[in-house]
């Protein structure tokens, strides 16, 4: 059986068949899977391990002064406190448009004036089953306060978005999701053009 998501109904030549899958550990934001896999040439790769996220969303938001609204906050996995995108999971019963616009009033207290789909891009095709959605929030304004889950501690920042390349360059922004959010919303305010060689 192959395993196609997200929509894919196109079959390639070099795509595996699972053959068979294990759950090792299931948890509410991450499920660990044991794939036994078939090659197109007939090898066999056992174990082949999947880690099982829900899908992300984030929102790069724009004030009506073209000021992006960012979040200060610990990353444990890394051990540092970061500044990146209002972001996070989306619940059951939540498209991905519904859960940025909650995200990002949880989380900086912001509500957006219109919210457009910017990309959806894979953390990582090699181990995660998910996609991220960004999304780009114009005329956000601040209506009202945080509403942060009880692991949360979030600093709420705003630049202007012509400093973000210099942010990012610097180092002080590097989260890669994030990163690629930020330059599609660059291309579509005309802050960015794409190269043509």
């Amino acid at each position: 059986m192959s395993q196609k998501k997200h929509g894919d109904d196109t079959t390639n030549p070099l795509d595996w068949a699972t053959l068979d899958s294990t759950y090792l550990f299931r948890e509410r934001h991450l499920t660990v899977r044991s794939d036994r896999c078939r090659m197109p040439d007939g090898r066999v790769v056992d174990p082949y391990y999947v880690l099982e996220f829900p899908a992300w969303a984030s929102v790069v938001a724009l004030t009506p002064d073209r000021r992006i609204v960012l979040i200060r906050e610990y990353r444990h996995g890394l051990g540092r406190t970061l500044l990146g995108l209002p972001c996070g999971i989306v619940e059951a019963g939540e498209t991905p448009e519904m859960a940025a616009r909650r995200e990002l009033l949880e989380e900086t207290g912001y509500t957006a004036g219109s919210l457009d789909r910017l990309c959806a891009l894979t953390p990582n095709p090699a181990t995660h089953n998910n996609l991220t959605y960004c999304y780009l929030a114009t005329d956000a304004v601040l209506t009202g306060e945080q509403q942060l889950d009880r692991t949360e501690e979030i600093e709420v920042v705003t630049a202007p978005l012509v400093d973000m390349p210099d942010l990012i360059d610097r180092g002080e922004f590097f989260q890669a999701l994030h990163i690629s959010a930020v330059y599609f919303a660059l291309r579509k305010q005309g802050l960015l053009t794409a190269g043509r060689s």
